[in-house]
């Protein structure tokens, strides 16, 4: 099967967070922080777009499957146990960014 982010960065480094995609490693200010295996694929799909928008519809069906794609409120569960588990604080996050109306964006590491 041909991946499509085969030529995308596997690790996102700043001084806060560190996520190795291919350890499936995540340490958030120093400490291991566990996710789930739905966690994990949806902060891959957001890490290897970081800095683009990537559109809803888009990470339902990578993470759940071409059948999800109008679950929206299953990717905003998700999103919420993410940001509860990396963002120093979840209401006003700084990693991943809703962009209304579209989806959701996460920070480039150099921003």
């Amino acid at each position: 099967m041909n991946n499509p982010f085969s030529d995308r960065p596997t690790v996102y480094v700043n001084e806060e967070l560190e996520v190795d995609l291919i350890k499936r490693r995540v340490i958030v200010r120093g400490k291991p922080v566990k996710l789930t295996p739905t966690e994990f694929r949806l902060l891959s799909c957001l890490i290897r777009r970081a800095g683009q928008v990537v559109p809803r519809e888009v990470l339902l069906a990578q993470v759940w499957g071409p059948e999800y794609t109008d679950k929206v409120n299953y990717l905003k569960l998700y999103i919420y146990y993410l940001r509860r588990k990396i963002e120093r604080d979840p209401s006003n996050p700084e990693y991943i960014l809703t962009e209304w109306g579209v989806g959701y964006r996460f920070k480039e590491a150099h921003e």
